[in-house]
């Protein structure tokens, strides 16, 4: 959500990643786009780790339930971001 919900002019890709890097080199395996779940369920995670934090995704857009919302051309902000930011139109 840090790189394709927030422009690049308010937080650069690259204090991302290095932020990124910086809990990694503390010690922190990072596991990304992996569901928890059957093969992969909370109970075998708590067991190979000290600690474990699931981040889920965040990138559905929220109905506002406002006139005009289902409009044509209309488009919301986490769908906008999305889409400018992954370069697609």
């Amino acid at each position: 959500m840090l790189n394709v919900g927030i422009p690049a002019y308010r937080l650069p890709r690259n204090v991302v990643r290095e932020a990124i890097e910086e809990v990694r080199r503390l010690g922190v395996k990072i596991i990304l786009s992996t569901p928890v779940g059957k093969e992969l369920n909370l109970e075998t995670l708590r067991e190979q780790y000290d600690a474990v934090y699931i981040g889920a995704g965040a990138h559905k857009a929220e109905k506002l339930e406002i006139p005009g919302e289902d409009l044509q051309g209309v488009v919301h902000g986490v769908t906008f971001m999305q889409m400018i930011n992954l370069g697609q139109d």
